[in-house]
C-alpha cells in the first residue's frame, strides 16, 4: 500500500511539473526596419505552427501569450521574415 502511495505522489509531482513547464507566459517586444531602424507598424507576428498572432502597434510594438517551445515568426511585406524561439525569453525586439 505504501509503495502505491509513493507511486501517485509522484505520478502527481511529474504531472505537475510537466503542465508548468508547458504554461504559456506573455511575450513582447518591438519590430525594427533594417533600413533606417525605425519601428514598423503592421508587421505580422504569429506563433509557428498554429493561427495564433498579432500585429505591431503604430509603435511597432506586440505582444502575445506563449510557451518555452514555441517559436515566433516576425514578417512584413517587402522584408525577409524571421523565426526565433522562445526560450526563456519574454522580451523579443527584431530588426526585419
Amino acid at each position: 500500500m505504501l509503495a502505491l502511495r509513493k507511486f501517485a505522489l509522484l505520478i502527481g509531482a511529474i504531472s505537475i511539473s510537466s503542465f508548468s513547464f508547458a504554461q504559456s507566459m506573455g511575450i513582447s517586444g518591438t519590430v525594427y526596419s533594417g533600413d533606417d531602424n525605425a519601428p514598423i507598424i503592421g508587421a505580422v507576428v504569429s506563433l509557428v505552427g498554429s493561427n495564433t498572432g498579432t500585429t505591431t502597434d503604430l509603435d511597432g510594438k506586440y505582444s502575445l501569450d506563449a510557451t518555452h517551445q514555441d517559436s515566433l515568426k516576425f514578417s512584413f511585406i517587402g522584408y525577409n521574415p524571421q523565426t526565433i524561439a522562445v526560450g526563456t525569453q519574454t522580451v523579443i525586439n527584431v530588426t526585419l
